[in-house]
């Protein structure tokens, strides 16, 4: 059974299913997306020569039939479903089909449009999306950790050779299962004083490194997704962006498909530092 959920930016929500007063019948466009080709051609030259490639905004149509016990409900049924898809407010839709879930971020195109089928209580009814993100997303992100300290001690204590924790020397692997890159949110979290938090691919020798001293209790959010890149210092629930902090030649990682492997560092106080990655797959259609 397919079920799409609506929810627009006020918090108001719709479910679409298999059964009335709002009942789906079909969905375009959740599977397919453009991709814009970029062409050159020089003087006397045979054919062209593709120089880029991106993909274009995902345009969905929801259609269904509304049905209400009489007219008047059916008229108020109606009026719900033009307030919710109003073209003025963006939304997020949801479609649960076989076991997948998946999100998308969209705004209506126009306003909804019904149709008569012979009978006064019942309508058919179309909605027109515009999805500027093109990617179905999942509906929950992926939370890891990289550089956390691990306890060694437990009671009753023995004091041979004795540490109160390790820190992991090996990188932790976070798993792309999506059909692309995709970026993520780096929480760099203080213990203690640290100084220029620093997580990197041993890899490909990328990294992102932050010029900032911290003491317990300080966040650095580091947001290294498409249209969302930015750096955040977080102290007492106040936010201040520190994206000029960020050392020349860092760079606002992605996931690259399958296994990447991540490790944390910094300059000083590292065994005072842990850091959660926060990442969520992208999806070419469902």
């Amino acid at each position: 059974m397919d079920i799409i959920t609506y929810t627009n930016s006020k918090g108001v929500t719709i479910n679409i299913n298999d059964s009335f007063p709002f009942r789906f019948e079909d969905i375009n466009g959740a599977d397919k997306v453009a991709n814009e080709i970029d062409v050159i051609k020089n003087y006397k030259q045979d054919g062209k020569q593709i120089t880029g490639s991106s993909l274009g905004e995902r345009e969905l149509v929801i259609t269904g039939t509304i049905k209400g016990d009489d007219v008047n409900i059916l008229e108020d049924l109606k009026r719900s479903m033009i307030k919710i898809f109003n073209p003025n407010l963006e939304g997020t839709l949801t479609y649960y089909i076989g076991g997948l879930i998946k999100s998308i971020q969209c705004k209506p195109q126009s306003t909804v449009e019904f149709k008569n089928t012979g009978f006064k209580n019942i309508k058919r009814f179309s909605v027109e999306l515009l999805c500027e993100d093109p990617y179905w997303k999942d509906i929950s992100s992926n939370i890891a950790s990289a550089g956390s300290w691990t306890k060694t001690f437990a009671f009753p204590l023995v004091m041979t050779n004795f540490k109160f924790g390790v820190q992991a020397t090996t990188p932790t692997i976070l798993n792309n299962v999506g059909d692309v890159d995709t970026g993520m949110i780096i929480y760099f979290k203080a213990n203690g004083s640290v100084t220029n938090p620093t997580l990197i691919n041993p890899i490909n020798g990328q990294y992102m490194k932050v010029l900032k001293a911290m003491a317990a209790g300080e966040v650095i959010k580091v947001n290294t997704n498409t249209g969302q890149k930015k750096i955040t210092f977080i102290q007492n629930n106040t936010e201040t962006n520190i994206t000029n902090l960020m050392e020349y030649g860092s760079t606002f990682l992605q996931l690259e498909l399958g296994g990447n492997q991540l490790k944390s560092s910094a300059t000083s106080g590292y065994t005072y530092l842990d850091v959660d990655i926060e990442y969520t797959p992208k999806y070419l259609g469902v």
